[in-house]
């Protein structure tokens, strides 16, 4: 069975065995991407720190293989979680503004966020 993306197709789907095949090159492991959703999400990791500490287990441990990029993990990343299945998405969403927001190297003029706000009629 083959995974397919509008924008490339990820080859076999190696999911059974728990490695997210990115490219018929290499994969990640479910464990470590979940990983990195669960540091993301309790405690706002960019994807440049992760992989930095990546870096340096690999460099630590002897690995003859580097670990990948930020470019390439943020990739997978969200490739993965793409086909990852997700519930009813909420009507309201309350955020502090940490883990969603936009990358200062996406910012452009005039770039803002979606915000609706409904201010009760009483006050306490």
């Amino acid at each position: 069975m083959a995974c397919h993306h509008r924008l490339r197709q990820y080859g076999p789907d190696c999911g059974l065995v728990g490695i997210f095949n990115w490219n018929n090159l290499f994969g990640l492991t479910h464990e470590l991407l979940n990983e990195y959703t669960s540091l993301f999400t309790s405690t706002a990791v960019p994807f440049s720190a992760f992989v930095t500490s990546r870096h340096r287990d690999y460099t630590n441990s002897l690995s003859a293989i580097p670990f990948c990029t930020v470019e390439t993990f943020t990739w997978v990343w969200f490739a993965f979680t793409e086909l990852q299945a997700r519930g009813k998405h909420p009507e309201i969403v309350i955020t502090d503004g940490v883990s969603i927001a936009y990358s200062s190297s996406k910012f452009v003029e005039g770039l803002l966020p979606e915000c609706h706000l409904t201010v009760p009629s009483t006050t306490l």
